[in-house]
């Protein structure tokens, strides 16, 4: 499988990096109006990577202990996770004006289930809304584990469950355009965990089509792969800087994105090398990606409240994004990075994080 028996791939932690700075940019300045669209960048890694784990622990074990997959979740997500809700909830109480709805929206988020919060309710999240991103990643941790301990072992072959991953990426997308055409809110598509799935299942079944397909039949397509991921950066690119009509966007375009950072990483674990790649892996980017989940967690509240608290719009952007890179920062060294080495005390996971340390 490539990106395995490689070793550790930098340049996903380098698109992950990208993925977040586009995020940030969106919400931070108007230059990149499709900057929400890394949202669907780290859904087609994380299905990719997640998956990869439980398929890799399934053959080399035999079985996939569940109770320490969600160890290993726990340890990645709730350190950061608690500091932003109790830090979020201070603001909420102290200063409810700029963190309005914020306090209820605590345990939606708590519990993962804040995008159907959005989705149905249709209510404000204050200082949290951008956690319905992770409430859908939570509920897919939540089910696919399962589903991929017990398919797999009951004799599923990578290659069915890459045909089901598929399916399944198929039935998100439709069910996403029947409820378009029936009148559907765009906040009901946008969080809605069955609307918004498809990604994260394209991934999925990356990781299977690399473990069914083995080295030697991907040699002819090296080239081919090599020159349509180069019009696919493209694209994307294009997508990243332009604005979006709701109809473009809920109709089809998210039916395009999901491939083509599918066809990315495909590229990266295949055909590495070139200008793109050395980007990717350049060491700047590569530490963005490794501290992107903390960097995503505080850089939305970070930059609403200081717009709430300074009138200046260029002053109050800056003071939040520092904030953000600061709170960051402390996170990794403090909480993240201190959890994540307790994994190393389940000696049969070593090497599953050199491959992947940041998951």
């Amino acid at each position: 499988m490539p990106g395995s028996r490689s070793g550790y791939r930098p340049a996903l932690d380098g698109l992950r990096g990208i993925a977040v700075l586009a995020v940030v940019a969106f919400h931070a300045v108007t230059l990149v109006p499709g900057g929400f669209l890394g949202v669907d960048v780290f859904f087609v890694l994380s299905g990719f990577l997640i998956t990869s784990l439980l398929m890799q622990e399934f053959r080399n074990t035999g079985k996939i202990r569940l109770g320490n997959f969600y160890l290993r979740r726990a340890l990645r997500l709730f350190p950061a996770l608690a500091l932003l809700l109790s830090l979020t909830t201070l603001a909420g109480i102290v200063a409810p004006g700029p963190a309005h709805d914020t306090v209820a929206a605590v345990p939606w988020a708590a519990s993962f289930l804040l995008n159907w919060r959005l989705a149905f309710r249709q209510q404000e999240a204050g200082l949290l809304w951008h956690l319905w991103s992770l409430s859908v990643e939570g509920q897919f941790y939540l089910l696919w584990a399962p589903c991929v301990a017990l398919l797999l072992g009951l004799g599923m072959s990578p290659r069915v469950l890459f045909a089901l991953s598929l399916s399944l990426t198929a039935i998100s997308d439709l069910c996403r355009a029947f409820l378009w055409n029936t009148g559907a809110s765009t906040l009901r598509l946008y969080h809605g965990t069955d609307t918004h799935l498809d990604g994260i299942l394209l991934g999925s079944a990356l990781a299977a089509l690399v473990v069914s397909v083995s080295a030697d039949a991907w040699e002819p397509l090296r080239g081919h792969l090599k020159w349509a991921s180069r019009f696919t950066w493209v694209f994307l690119l294009g997508l990243f800087l332009s604005a979006y009509q709701d109809a473009l966007v809920f109709s089809w375009l998210y039916l395009l994105v999901p491939p083509a950072v599918a066809l990315v990483i495909l590229r990266l674990l295949l055909v590495p090398g070139g200008i793109t790649y050395r980007l990717l892996t350049s060491r700047s980017l590569v530490s963005v990606g490794r501290v992107s989940y903390g960097l995503y967690l505080y850089h939305f509240p970070a930059i609403r409240l200081s717009r709430a608290l300074y009138p200046d719009p260029f002053l109050a952007t800056l003071g939040g994004l520092v904030l953000a890179a600061l709170l960051t920062a402390v996170s990794w060294r403090v909480l993240e990075r201190p959890a994540l080495r307790l994994k190393a005390w389940d000696h049969r996971f070593l090497n599953l994080r050199r491959i992947f340390p940041g998951n």
